[in-house]
């Protein structure tokens, strides 16, 4: 069981110098991420929104419109996916780079410490990680809309 000291919520986290210490690529990949979620999540947003606009009663939707709602929210599902692998490669090049530093510091008189190493690439998969559990939440959240709406109306 974790104690409250070895929790990652209990680590004071200075985000300017760990940006300032972020490799190139995973400055890249973190902006790419936050561009990601403004857009997926407006997106999911907007899917959201054409479901709350649309009247049962009237019946105005038909099969066409759901599925289409249905491909937005599918695509949504495939750049999170990509989104997710090139998480995968950014964190193992952090990881990668920090290991290296203390293999290096080997033959330096002052080593450096693997703890002080790892603890950047778990900075940054820990707020990544972070990001994908909410923007999953909201896109299963919206599948699960589609489908219930859908199913009331019959036309799915």
């Amino acid at each position: 069981m974790f104690t409250p000291s070895v929790s990652l919520f209990s680590v004071q986290w200075a985000l300017r110098s760990i940006w300032a210490s972020m490799d190139l690529i995973s400055k890249a990949y973190f902006l790419a991420l936050l561009g990601s979620t403004a857009f997926i999540g407006l997106s999911a947003a907007r899917i959201l929104w054409a479901i709350r606009q649309s009247k049962p009663e009237r019946n105005q939707n038909t099969k066409a419109d759901w599925q289409r709602l249905s491909i937005r929210l599918h695509n949504g599902f495939r750049f999170f996916f990509l989104l997710f692998l090139v998480f995968g490669v950014a964190v193992a090049n952090a990881v990668f780079v920090g290991l290296r530093a203390v293999h290096y510091s080997y033959s330096s008189p002052s080593e450096y410490p693997s703890a002080g190493a790892l603890e950047l690439p778990t900075a940054f998969s820990f707020v990544s990680l972070s990001i994908f559990v909410c923007l999953y939440c909201l896109l299963w959240f919206t599948e699960i809309r589609i489908r219930r709406t859908s199913q009331q109306e019959g036309t799915f």
